[in-house]
């Protein structure tokens, strides 16, 4: 709802969503980073709440489909149930799962499972 906010209103430098102004928002709202991401080499591992409300998962499974239609295999979804933004949710905090499974990535380039 904030970003159709800042879109009705673009020049707006008074409103906030998200601590940003509308004319920031607005200026970069639009804009579709897969294919800067489709250009990577390296792998990416991204772990994503179902219930973030800041970046929807369909915005992490459209990256995917992204990935999968250019027959690339460096992109790695993990969708964390229940989770938020903050890898938080219900009660629960994901991130002593989800914090070890991101060391283990970088120590050893392999996705989890």
């Amino acid at each position: 709802k904030a970003i159709e906010r800042a879109k009705a209103t673009p020049d707006d430098v008074t409103t906030l969503s998200f601590g940003l102004t509308h004319r920031y928002l607005a200026s970069w709202v639009d804009f579709d980073p897969a294919p800067v991401y489709l250009g990577l080499t390296q792998k990416v591992l991204v772990f994503a709440g179902d219930r973030d409300d800041n970046v929807p998962i369909e915005s992490e499974q459209y990256l995917l489909s992204r990935f999968q239609a250019a027959g690339k295999d460096n992109y790695k979804l993990v969708v964390v149930p229940g989770a938020s933004h903050t890898l938080i949710g219900a009660g629960v905090d994901h991130r002593k799962a989800v914090f070890p499974a991101i060391a283990r990535f970088f120590a050893t380039g392999d996705y989890p499972e």
